[in-house]
């Protein structure tokens, strides 16, 4: 290599890794981007995001340290900024790969999106905090100043120039106080113009002291959401701008460095921001998070909190893989390192020929990692063998798998190809004399990350063996085999690259002799062994004790029968699954925990309440264990019997083949837990870590095989369904939402993820104890307005749920919950009643409610409660107060309400009116409760038809109460608390008589029947009337006898005028089509009575049946006797000849008809001149004959 080596250099685009932050906009970085296939489909799906609508605009970009992440989101960000000259070069490179993807852009570019970049970095205190700093920067470098928000921060700032400028006395103590902690005014302005917490802090605490003790109340409160929804809809109305990206570049750091402390809120404000993206329509907002595993790869080793928090945003996420294929990978290692042609290959080619390398290409080419890569040899030599020099092929592929595994931003596959420092091939190149580098060279550089990754226990495990076995020897070819085989242990890729000698040998390029001599060496030396089983070879352990016969002899002390699901319960990663969902249109998380239970465990069960009740879950998914295989349809029976809707049974299509695994952890445990063990064993307690974790690991594969439903390998029984299996995760899991939907039908829905939760704690249990004593106290009103996290709880449970505002649909759920706390409230009259009835109620069957809302739902109807109710912890008395109801809810079956009979009584009293009087209106305190429901009432009134005001036709028994109380409510002026327990209960009781609450209640409802049948009892017996008067049979409808008597009066129809009531009569039946008998009616009286019906009163009915009769008599008298004497006929003829012949009978020598039988002369005198006779005559005749045909 010392001649070669002169002909290789480093591409320097790949010495310096992308910094969003400080590369935005940096052409020379845009213009370098070496496009691939997989980058391409990357980008393709943000844009068509971009270009088209998506619900899916909050999304985690994930793939390995190395894979160029970074650099595509440039490239991204500079097409969304506009930037049309710097992304010519690689726009041009990118239509040479892939024409779809180029045209996307340039419509991009046609249709003018432009987008405000928004950089996310971790440094903040708080990812409120960072989100608005990143949206503050980027307003900032785009010169959008003018709309950058208002802040604590800003505020802050403006309050010390103020000070400086208009009172330095006051500046004067601020730099004292800076002096007395150790800081500069010049540090702290720049802390809080980079939004730094602890500025802030010193600036708070500070403020005080130098204002008389007032608070420091900033203009505006900081909450990201609301800011970036309001700078969106400036950056488009004002700006031009389409929306905006936010990319969080290190979001895999700020996980994994996040404490517990503070997360839950940082995972709220996430959550929000993701929805916020998701629902962007006008203003458009791009979430990009990037990350270097998936979500849920982060839960491992992190507090149980942490955990619980983030599966909040787990639904507001769309992952988004950055897959590359291994070609387009050893093609970008070739393009980094350049070889000087033509000397490059005409040394190469005698070269590989002198140093043995051409065999060592050859055994390579044959390893699995490479079949199928290429299409033949030459073009694998080509990439491989020229393009990757001076790697091996094999060391190649490690590097790959390897950075892939533990990389980080320090050490990625293009640090150790392109990078200074020590160990990167670039030094290697300099001081190495070998041929070629090897993977030991890998192994040296990333051992820094093999030793701090203690969170993959198989790549950890693996290294602390190399490591052993490293500081045994001294030898160096014999240190190269074992960094060889501790690397192809740790990528774990047992089909495509195995730790055998055709893997192993090739990987360092060592001659053969030197690698047979240095592989027996450590066979000798007892640091490897050749596992005939697996057919690889592995570290031996190293002990003063035979660990194999240890664990032997421990596992024939295991009991029997063996604990098996027991310990499958300690450590399975199988602990519960989210019913997406249910979870996501309900705004809640509920989940299903798995239960290992042995197969004749379940035959024998007679109930699974205990399970619930053991440990809480919204349901249970069981996971059957036997050696033997399991019957189906016998399981299918079982299910059917236990008559559970929330369990779901997991039948395995294989006999549990693990026991004799988790009888050798049980060991592994024993031994650990022997008294003076690890004292002994020092090193062997090591081993004994890395024997669990590897068990541990295989049984998790194994189990997740064979109890994921999505993998096709068990059976799902459900209650009242044929045993089914699942073709996907996304199948069953619909499934599970199915059984939520039907067991939690009226589930509440709260959308408060901190808070609708069975546990609250932190600021929002604050913030819930500050509501429910404001609710207890009739103030919770004062919590409608504001951004702190009291306002927020009191408007997810309260506002947006529409129980306490009427312009939001009331969820039905929460209704339903307060109306079984009104029922538990009217059990406790009189007598304690426990809250675990109450509880039970809730938090099962039907409802599910979570503990976190139960106290402010308990508390917004204790505070609307008559009377003072009271609480008992056994024979104690306690005052009803957020405290005393957090331990209520903490432990109800130990606490006991108790209502006042009295009390009690005008509760009831009101929540039986209030159950008929539902308006519009909604009572936030109990003097309000009062007014409203008293308002409804008379609402109700003025709604009632005006028969049912004046209409005497009532039972004489309730004339007088039904009289009386229209009167009440007739008034304009009430008392709400006179109307409702004094007047109401004066007028339904009967004189002489004690007014009783809840009679009086009940009588009214009665009364109010009454009122409301009144009508319609008015519309029978007019409908009746009208049957009787046109001779309809008794089961004839209205609308049949009506038309019936219309067929026969053919006569009066086509030969006689009849008058106006009677000619409308027959007009209406001619048209009538409609069975509705109250349509009927409604229409008659218009048109006999000219009346609305509702406007009727109790002498109207005697009219209309007169009216009705005179109209049929004109009718039927015209139909019969039309050519009799007396009246008088008119002929005309039509322009087609026909006669037009019309009998009428009428009188004109009433005043009217006189009045018109001279106009019409005047009006034929005034013609006299201009007019023939003929025409005046033709102009009648017309008239005359429009007049007739009416």
């Amino acid at each position: 290599m010392k001649q070669l080596k002169q002909y290789i250099s480093i591409n320097s685009r790949f010495q310096k890794s992308v910094n969003l932050s400080l590369d935005l906009g940096n052409a020379d970085r845009i213009g370098s981007y070496i496009p691939t296939r997989s980058s391409i489909q990357i980008l393709k799906y943000y844009l068509k995001n971009i270009l088209e609508e998506s619900t899916e605009n909050a999304t985690v970009l994930m793939g390995p340290y190395g894979k160029g992440k970074s650099h595509l989101l440039l490239l991204l960000l500079a097409f969304l900024q506009g930037e049309q000259k710097g992304t010519a070069p690689v726009l041009a490179r990118i239509s040479e790969t892939d024409r779809e993807a180029a045209d996307m852009v340039n419509r991009l570019y046609r249709e003018k999106k432009r987008f405000l970049p928004v950089l996310i970095g971790g440094r903040a205190s708080d990812l409120n905090t960072a989100f608005l700093y990143g949206l503050k920067e980027g307003l900032e470098r785009e010169n959008l100043r003018d709309i950058i928000p208002e802040s604590d921060y800003s505020q802050a700032l403006k309050t010390l120039k103020l000070w400086r400028r208009e009172y330095p006395e006051v500046y004067g103590k601020w730099q004292e106080f800076l002096t007395d902690q150790g800081e500069t005014p010049v540090n702290v302005k720049k802390g809080l113009e980079r939004m730094d917490e602890r500025a802030m802090k010193l600036f708070l605490e500070c403020y005080p002291r130098l204002t008389a003790g007032s608070r420091f109340l900033p203009m505006l409160g900081s909450d990201a959401m609301r800011v970036y929804q309001e700078v969106g809809r400036k950056l488009t109305e004002q700006y031009g701008y389409t929306g905006m990206v936010l990319v969080f570049d290190e979001f895999s750091k700020y996980v994994e460095g996040h404490g517990k402390e503070g997360f839950a809120r940082d995972m709220k404000t996430l959550q929000d921001m993701c929805e916020l993206a998701n629902n962007s329509r006008e203003q458009k907002l791009q979430i990009i998070l990037v990350a270097h595993k998936s979500i849920h790869e982060y839960e491992k080793g992190l507090d149980k909190s942490v955990k619980d928090a983030f599966r909040g945003v787990e639904g507001r996420l769309r992952e988004v893989r950055f897959h590359g294929s291994a070609r387009n990978h050893y093609e970008l290692i070739a393009s980094t390192l350049l070889k000087k042609e033509p000397e490059f290959s005409e040394l190469f080619s005698e070269y590989e020929k002198q140093t043995g390398y051409q065999e060592i290409l050859e055994k390579s080419c044959s390893l699995h990692c490479f079949l199928g890569l290429f299409p033949d040899y030459d073009f694998y030599k080509q990439v491989m063998g020229r393009g990757c020099f001076p790697l091996t092929p094999v060391c190649a592929c490690i590097l790959l798998h390897i950075s892939e595994r533990v990389a980080q931003n320090e050490r990625t596959v293009f640090t150790f190809l392109a990078g200074r420092e020590r160990g990167s091939l670039p030094e290697i190149l300099e001081e190495s004399e070998e041929y070629w580098v090897g993977a030991d060279a890998v192994y040296d550089y990333f051992k820094p990350l093999f030793r701090e990754n203690s969170d993959q226990p198989k790549i950890h495990s693996e290294w602390l063996k190399a490591d052993y076995a490293l500081r045994q020897t001294k030898d160096p070819a014999e240190q190269k085999i074992i960094k060889a085989i501790g690397l192809l242990r740790m990528i774990h890729q047992e089909d495509e690259l195995p730790a055998v000698d055709a893997s192993i040998r090739p990987a360092l390029g060592m001659e053969e002799g030197t690698y047979r001599k240095a592989l027996e060496s450590l066979k000798q030396q007892e640091l490897i062994l050749f596992r005939s089983s697996l057919g690889v070879y592995a570290f031996k352990n190293h002990t003063g004790l035979n660990i194999d016969r240890e664990i032997e002899a421990e596992m024939a002390k295991q009991p029997e029968p063996f604990p098996v699901c027991s310990y499958l319960s300690r450590i399975s990663d199988l602990e519960y699954v989210l019913p997406k969902q249910y979870n996501q249109e309900r705004n809640m998380t509920r989940y299903f925990r798995y239960e290992f239970l042995t197969a004749e465990d379940f035959f024998r069960m007679e109930t699974l309440s205990w399970m619930f009740e053991e440990q809480f879950s919204d349901g249970k998914i069981l996971a059957l264990v036997s050696e033997k295989e399991i019957d189906r349809e016998q399981v299918r029976e079982k299910t059917e019997a236990l008559q559970e809707d929330r369990i779901v049974v997991l039948v395995p299509e294989q006999p549990f083949a693990l026991v004799k695994h988790i009888k050798k952890l049980a060991a592994v445990y024993a031994l650990k837990e022997r008294p003076g063990f690890a004292e002994e064993h020092k090193v062997l307690l090591r081993e004994l870590d890395l024997y669990e974790e590897d068990i541990v690991f295989e049984i998790n594969t194994l189990l997740e095989r064979d109890f994921m439903p999505g993998y096709g390998a068990c059976g799902v029984a459900r209650k009242g369904e044929p045993v089914r299996i699942f073709e996907n995760d996304m199948e069953f899991n619909r499934m599970l939402s199915e059984i939520c939907e039907q067991y939690y039908r009226f589930s509440p829905v709260v959308n408060h993820e901190l808070l609708n939760i069975q546990h609250v704690s932190g600021q929002y249990l604050r913030a819930r104890n500050k509501v429910v004593k404001a609710l207890l106290m009739d103030q919770a009103e004062t919590f409608r307005q504001g951004t702190a996290p009291e306002n927020m709880v009191y408007r997810a449970a309260f506002v947006r749920t529409g129980i306490l505002d009427s312009s939001y649909e009331k969820d039905r759920g929460c209704g339903r919950i307060l109306d079984e706390t009104d029922r538990f409230l009217a059990q406790c009259i009189g007598q304690r009643r426990t809250f675990q009835e109450l509880y039970r109620r809730l938090q099962g069957k039907d409802y599910g409610v979570r503990r976190g809302i139960m106290p402010l739902f308990l508390a917004q109807r204790l505070g609307m409660a008559e009377g003072i109710p009271v609480i008992y912890l056994k024979k104690k008395e306690l005052e009803v107060s957020e405290e005393v109801l957090n331990s209520v809810n903490d432990f109800p079956q130990d606490y006991q309400l108790y209502l006042e009979p009295e009390s009690g009584k005008k509760e009831q009293y009101l929540r039986t009116l209030e159950q008929s009087w539902r308006g519009e209106g909604i009572a936030f305190s109990r003097q309000n409760r009062w007014i409203k429901l008293m308002e409804n009432m008379q609402r109700w009134y003025r709604s009632l038809p005006k028969y049912t005001m004046v209409t005497g036709k009532f039972p004489r028994e309730e004339q007088r109460k039904t009289e009386r109380f229209r009167n009440l409510l007739k008034r304009s002026e009430l008392n709400p608390r006179e109307f409702l327990f004094e007047r109401i209960p004066e007028i339904m009781t009967e004189e002489g008589q004690e007014a009783d609450l809840q009679k009086a209640a009940e009588e009214l409802l009665r009364v109010r029947a009454r009122m409301e049948q009144a009508f319609f009892r008015l519309q029978s017996c007019v409908a009746e009337d009208i049957r009787s008067i046109f001779h309809g049979k008794e089961q004839e409808s209205l609308k049949g006898c009506l038309l019936s008597w219309y067929r026969k009066q053919e006569a009066a129809k086509q030969e006689y005028i009849l008058n106006k009531d009677a000619r409308g009569f027959l007009e209406y039946l001619k048209h009538l089509e409609t069975n509705d008998e109250q349509e009927i009616i409604f229409c008659l009286s218009r048109l006999v009575m000219d009346l609305s019906m509702e406007d009727w009163n109790d002498d109207t009915p005697e009219r209309f049946r007169e009216k009705i009769r005179n109209v049929k008599q004109e009718v039927e008298q015209a139909a019969g006797d039309s050519g009799e004497r007396g009246k008088k006929t008119i002929i005309l003829m039509d322009e087609q000849g026909r006669r037009i012949r019309r009998s009428y009978e009428a009188e004109t020598s009433d005043s009217t008809s006189s009045f018109l039988k001279n106009m019409i002369d005047e009006a034929m005198e005034d013609f006299e001149d201009t007019l023939e006779t003929s025409q005046k005559v033709a102009v009648l005749a017309e008239v005359l004959q429009e007049l007739i045909n009416r």
